[in-house]
């Protein structure tokens, strides 16, 4: 018992030390790969393409999210008569 203790302890202090060390490489390599892509597509179109989505509208006029909305409500409805 006394002796598997320490063995223990180093391995698992070997497996942090590997751990740390493998994150060190993964975050040296995406950075450099992260930035390319970046670069190219700003250099290519100029501007990064951005869409906005107006929420309250698309809720009033989409026929689905309304949908959904009632039988999550008639949902919850059920629940809480199942509580009471």
């Amino acid at each position: 018992m006394k002796i598997s203790r320490p063995f223990i302890h180093s391995v698992l202090a070997f497996a942090i030390v590997m751990l740390f060390v493998q994150c060190n490489k993964k975050n040296n390599t995406t950075e450099k790969s992260a930035e390319t892509p970046a670069a190219q597509a700003t250099s290519i179109s100029g501007k990064l393409p951005i869409a906005y989505v107006n929420i309250d509208s698309l809720l009033q006029k989409y026929n689905y999210a309304k949908d959904l909305n009632e039988s999550l409500l008639r949902r919850a409805e059920n629940s809480r008569a199942n509580v009471n």
